[in-house]
């Protein structure tokens, strides 16, 4: 709320609340809603965090490190119940403040906002008119998990013969990728319009292969641990446990990212676990390191299903139910090149949902309350190669919810562009006067694309349409079961009765 406004002057009459980012723990500010003349609230999820503001990525309180046993209420807390308390109050204090009740509520928030976004659309849409939410960790396990796989095989893979590859392998590589594939749809503007559909190897980056990088090209072990990197981790019957990251994203290579390692020490009760120690691909590894100790990621992601993911994911298409009887729009947003949370997460939720109602992602009755836009080669919430959506919480994409909302105008294109002073860096884009404009492109719901008109420049989004499908069999691989379990369903001692104390 303004305090500045004598309780009633500039607000709208209306309600914004925010998304956090990371593991929360801390309060962000609302000028994002205030200073669009609407009141505004954040979370800080029911924690807070002993590191400092600037640590997203603090998911200690997960845990009582003393005794591994998770601290279930906090837990629950930062997954949704921080939400309701963020709504009630946010509708409460604006009642006492102005003297009447909102007219409008609406959401909106990247990264943990986005998994928010998806909290609220499963269980309490009514109390929301629009909710907004990008880049969102749907299996929130799985996907945290997967943050480990680049870093896995190079322990597992390279490493015993003495190699590696850096983030500058990473980087070149995924370069040569990207220009491989660019053609494929239509136009060689350095942005893949799916990367699902980008079929392209590592063996072309090999050094001496025509195209590869002068000095950060790969040998034959590499450009193989590279290829089992993207393909993504696998259970024995060869099903994907997590979603790959694309080809054109440039991901993280340590085996602990983020919050990876905390969120495998949640998995295994076990406060002192090491994946750079103690974590192998799969059965051959362990088994030839000789580590009592050890678990498979398989076998970690099977009690992460079991254990942790009901706590936190926001994967129920089930309970879309009550947003589409509520009337509540739901807009969610991914960039394709997201480094953070594959943006297949995003499309998979949206094709399980259609399937849950017994329909498709083009039908227009599921799309009359729920759309998906894909923005090419942008990064997690921003940054990037592609034209970027704007700012995850006002601009062109909170624009077009409204409109959705006040006026029944849905959105069938979104205006992206990108500046000059961009970065590939994840993020929100550069503001500030005098940025000069140096692409628009539109943003299309899904599963339509950016189709290139044939004339005039690429950089200009006059010269194209919204059209296509990009929902075709060869780019389609689903997770294997919701409920994840491994090839046995069983996990073997320690870690299997009840985690190492």
């Amino acid at each position: 709320m303004r305090a500045d406004d004598g309780g009633a002057g500039v607000w709208n009459g209306k309600i914004h609340n925010l998304g956090s980012s990371g593991c929360m723990g801390h309060l962000g500010p609302v000028t994002a809603a205030t200073n669009a003349g609407y009141a505004g609230a954040v979370s800080d999820g029911g924690h807070q965090a002993a590191s400092p503001a600037g640590n997203r990525f603090d998911c200690a309180f997960g845990m009582n490190e003393s005794t591994g046993a998770l601290n279930i209420g906090l837990i629950r807390d930062f997954s949704a119940e921080h939400l309701l308390w963020q709504t009630w109050w946010s509708k409460q204090l604006t009642r006492t403040y102005y003297g009447r009740a909102a007219k409008r509520t609406y959401w909106s928030g990247c990264s943990q906002g986005g998994r928010e976004a998806h909290i609220i659309a499963q269980t309490i849409p009514h109390e929301y008119d629009g909710v907004l939410g990008g880049g969102a960790g749907l299996w929130w396990m799985r996907f945290s998990l997967a943050h480990a796989w680049a870093g896995l095989v190079i322990k597992d893979v390279l490493a015993p013969i003495g190699k590696t590859l850096t983030a500058a392998h990473i980087a070149a590589t995924t370069d040569a990728a990207i220009d491989a594939c660019d053609m494929q749809d239509g136009i060689r503007d350095g942005v893949l319009a799916d990367p699902r559909a980008c079929k392209w190897s590592a063996k072309a980056a090999v050094c001496g292969s025509p195209g590869a990088s002068a000095d950060q090209c790969l040998d034959t072990d590499q450009a193989d641990a590279y290829d089992l990197i993207r393909r993504g981790p696998r259970n024995r019957k060869g099903e994907l446990i997590a979603f790959p990251f694309e080809p054109d994203s440039r991901l993280p290579i340590n085996i602990d990212a983020f919050y990876t390692k905390q969120m495998m020490q949640w998995t295994l009760a076990d406060p002192d676990f090491d994946p750079a120690t103690h974590l192998y691909m799969d059965d051959a590894h362990l088994l030839a390191a000789n580590d009592r100790l050890g678990i498979t990621y398989e076998d970690l992601a099977t009690l992460a299903s079991q254990r942790v993911s009901d706590l936190i994911d926001a994967s129920t298409p089930e309970a879309l139910g009550w947003a589409r009887a509520a009337g509540t729009k739901l807009l969610m947003w991914t960039g394709t090149a997201d480094r953070n949370i594959p943006s297949r997460n995003t499309i998979a939720f949206y094709q399980r949902t259609a399937a849950y109602f017994g329909t498709s992602v083009s039908d227009p009755t599921l799309q009359s309350w729920y759309r998906v836009f894909l923005y090419p080669g942008v990064a997690h919430c921003g940054g990037g190669d592609g034209p970027w959506p704007g700012h995850p919480n006002y601009g062109p994409l909170f624009d077009a919810l409204v409109q959705w909302v006040e006026h029944g105008v849905a959105p069938t294109q979104i205006l992206a562009t990108q500046h000059a002073g961009g970065s590939r860096a994840p993020g929100p884009p550069p503001t500030g006067a005098g940025l000069a404009v140096i692409a628009t492109r539109p943003a299309c719901a899904y599963p339509h694309t950016a189709i290139y008109k044939g004339a005039g420049s690429v950089t200009d989004a006059a010269n194209f349409s919204c059209g296509g499908n990009l929902e075709t069999p060869d780019v389609v691989e689903p997770m294997a079961t919701p409920k994840f379990e491994n090839g046995t369903g069983t996990v073997l001692p320690p870690y299997g009765r009840g985690g190492r104390r």
